[in-house]
């Protein structure tokens, strides 16, 4: 895995890339998932699923996969069953994200800058920025901001300013004073 620094890790990773001030928990199991910067992923959270072909007779990897941990009866690779984003990675998670306690993310999905996933949620599509999604499968339940403040946030991009910006911002930050960090951007 690579580390932009300033991160905690307790769960499970594998080829994996952290950007700077985010943790995850323990119990959290991530293969091959790019998480943003200032990310919070709580216990208990489940990303690295591989798919199954729902179309075939059989959902068993010996009849689509050449290389398993069981016999296979197959030479090539019938059906891919690990989704990857354009990216490469099965997962993308935005900046300045929170992922909930229990929560499963599905091969494929990108999450978007700001967006909150609830306790439990099964995020089987793209999340947007700055929504609140939860349920099974995750729908979203509200945004974050209104539209204007949204499209504020995604241009200031506040998670690349270097650490002094940040902390010379720290109350603002804590605010919600989107005007203050406008300023703080110039």
């Amino acid at each position: 895995c690579i580390f932009e620094g300033n991160n905690y890790v307790a769960g499970e990773l594998h080829r994996c890339q952290f950007g700077y001030g985010s943790y995850v928990h323990k119990g959290s199991v991530l293969d091959h998932v790019k998480v943003g910067r200032f990310c919070a992923i709580g216990e208990n959270v489940n990303i690295r699923l591989f798919q199954h072909p729902t179309h075939m007779v059989s959902i068993s990897p010996c009849f689509y996969r050449k290389e398993h941990c069981l016999k296979t009866f197959v030479d090539e690779n019938y059906f891919e069953d690990l989704k990857t984003t354009k990216e490469g990675h099965t997962v993308v998670i935005g900046n300045d994200v929170w992922i909930g306690y229990d929560a499963v993310i599905m091969a494929g999905v990108t999450i978007g800058d700001g967006a909150i996933i609830g306790t439990r949620a099964v995020v089987t599509k793209d999340v947007e920025p700055y929504s609140v999604v939860g349920g099974i499968p995750a729908k979203e339940i509200r945004k974050r901001f209104s539209p204007d403040i949204i499209t504020r946030l995604q241009k200031l991009q506040w998670w690349k300013w270097d650490t002094d910006k940040i902390h010379k911002s720290i109350n603002a930050i804590q605010a919600g004073d989107i005007n203050s960090l406008d300023c703080h951007s110039i």
